[in-house]
C-alpha cells in the first residue's frame, strides 16, 4: 500500500494527498479500482492507460487529452489545447511585481 511505504521516508508526505493522488490516478483511469478481487480505494495497479501516461512529461489530465486525441484521429487539434492548458494564463500576471521592478529601475 503506497501509504505504508511512503510514511517510512525520511522525510514523508501528506498521507492526504497521496489519497487524493489515488483516487484522482482512478478518476482518469490510469489505476485500477479494484486490486486482487477486493476495491481498494487506496491502492491499484497501472493500466494500460496509466503506462501510457507516465512517459509524458505532462500532467495526468493533459496527457489524457493527448491520448485520446490520437485514438480519436484529433491529435493537432488536442496538442493545440493541451498547449494552452499547459501555459500559466498571461492575464494572471501581477500587476505590483511590474510596478516594484518598473520603480527599481527608476531609483
Amino acid at each position: 500500500e503506497p501509504r505504508a511505504i511512503l510514511s517510512l521516508a525520511l522525510n514523508p508526505p501528506n498521507l492526504g494527498g497521496i489519497e487524493r493522488a489515488v483516487i484522482h490516478l482512478k478518476e482518469v483511469g490510469a489505476l485500477t479500482v479494484m486490486l486482487q478481487g477486493v476495491v481498494n480505494p487506496y491502492d491499484g495497479e497501472l493500466t494500460f492507460m496509466g503506462r501510457v501516461l507516465e512517459q509524458l512529461p505532462v500532467d495526468v489530465k493533459v496527457g489524457k487529452l493527448l491520448l485520446l486525441g490520437h485514438a480519436f484521429g484529433c491529435l493537432g487539434e488536442c496538442l493545440v489545447i493541451a498547449a494552452a492548458l499547459s501555459n500559466r494564463s498571461f492575464f494572471t500576471k501581477p500587476y505590483k511585481d511590474d510596478m516594484r521592478g518598473y520603480m527599481s529601475k527608476m531609483e
